[in-house]
């Protein structure tokens, strides 16, 4: 099976494992983790895992919260942000800044979420959720 950005819309209860920011080279990215619950409505992506990555980050929003009982889950993940991102997104693009061509939105059990606006995102099955 190919993974395509649709892929994303099965993301709900399911485990997150990981989260990283690299800020390593000019183009910054923001990759996470997650196993798909056994349930998620696609037989092709029941249980199994997979890596996200959004690369060329033009905006990058959060707000995590912490010291929760429990590990992470997904509540949902999809393509749109909020009318803040987007406004300073605008803002940006009035003084000559590209738009962004994706974007995405994870929201969590805990209550943390991420708003993302890229160049690319790409996804990738992997066995070790611990493997980038």
């Amino acid at each position: 099976m190919e993974l395509t950005l649709e892929a994303l819309e099965y993301l709900h209860d399911a485990d997150l494992h990981g989260v990283e920011f690299d800020s390593s080279t000019p183009v910054r990215s923001v990759s996470f983790t997650a196993t798909y619950h056994p349930q998620c409505g696609s037989k092709e992506l029941d249980g199994r895992s997979i890596r996200v990555i959004a690369d060329d980050i033009t905006l990058f929003r959060a707000e995590v919260h912490g010291a929760m009982a429990n590990r992470e889950e997904i509540d949902y993940c999809d393509s749109t942000v909020s009318n803040e991102a987007e406004q300073l997104i605008q803002r940006g693009v009035d003084v000559g800044m590209r738009r962004p061509r994706l974007s995405m939105r994870l929201v969590l059990h805990s209550g943390s979420w991420w708003e993302i606006m890229c160049e690319s995102i790409a996804l990738k099955f992997i066995t070790d959720v611990g493997s980038k």
